[in-house]
């Protein structure tokens, strides 16, 4: 946990940032695909009850996402603002509403045939939350482990069953 104070949504509190990384077995622009297209997000994040966003399809300078999701036991209802978009490549979100003050990214970048896709999720704890930090992290850790394992069957599934649909076409 790092000890900084960071002002998102117009609160101030801790910052706890948690980065989790996974290689998948799929070329850039496909991972970029799924990942920078809110309307995916169910496919692979946990606890996620609704996303939305005011326009469809990618992610986009100044795009508005909604995202309802549980995390221990409550429901989180959070708006967010996407900004530094680089296409194909990765995009940064802050909350704009919400209880908790919630900044991050997405980065694909192309390694060993593959892609390896980094996320970042920082959250801006105040109040009882900040003495909590320290399993809010662990636990956070381990969701974020869940999802990218879930996004790398999901992607490399998807890929397997379109190379033996198309194996088996005359």
């Amino acid at each position: 946990m790092t000890s900084t104070m960071w002002t998102g949504s117009g609160r101030e509190g801790v910052g706890m940032k948690v980065t989790a990384s996974v290689w998948i077995d799929r070329p850039v622009g496909e991972v970029y695909a799924l990942i920078a297209t809110p309307a995916h997000d169910p496919l692979w994040r946990e606890g996620l009850l609704k996303m939305s966003a005011d326009q469809p399809g990618p992610v986009q300078d100044g795009m508005i996402t909604t995202d309802v999701l549980t995390f221990l036991g409550t429901v989180h209802t959070t708006r967010c603002v996407v900004s530094q978009v680089r296409e194909g490549s990765s995009y940064q979100f802050r909350s704009v509403e919400g209880a908790t003050a919630v900044r991050g990214s997405r980065l694909t970048v192309a390694e060993a045939g593959g892609t390896r896709f980094v996320g970042t999720l920082e959250l801006g704890l105040t109040g009882a939350l900040r003495l909590a930090s320290p399993l809010l992290k662990l636990l956070s850790r381990q969701r974020f482990g869940r999802e990218l394992a879930r996004l790398k069957r999901h992607l490399e599934a998807q890929s397997a069953g379109q190379r033996s649909s198309l194996a088996s076409l005359p």
